[in-house]
């Protein structure tokens, strides 16, 4: 199955930093030629912006559960997204990203 577009909204983050690349890779493989995978991410320019701190106190069951285990850059996410044959473009270069990834 191929699909055009590809989608995610606040995913990237609470990904490990190598499954984030997995990631990226599998939505590239399933994407057909010219497609486009639409990705929102909160920049680390603007934050921290994981609040699961404050509802999960240290110690509380799994360390991850909610939290952002990496935020990227702009620059970060180029350089992983092209890593697995992406060309990215920035529709939006605030400190959250919306990137727009297309596959040749």
């Amino acid at each position: 199955m191929r699909f055009d577009c590809i989608y995610s909204n606040d995913f990237l983050e609470h990904l490990h930093p190598d499954d984030a690349k997995l990631h990226l890779a599998e939505a590239f493989r399933v994407l057909r030629p010219g497609g486009f995978y639409l990705c929102y991410t909160p920049g680390r320019g603007s934050g921290p912006h994981d609040i699961a701190k404050a509802f999960y106190p240290q110690g509380f069951g799994f360390p991850a559960c909610g939290s952002h285990l990496k935020e990227f850059t702009s620059r970060e996410l180029i350089v992983l997204a092209s890593s697995v044959g992406f060309i990215v473009e920035f529709p939006d270069k605030k400190a959250d990203i919306l990137a727009l990834f297309r596959k040749v």
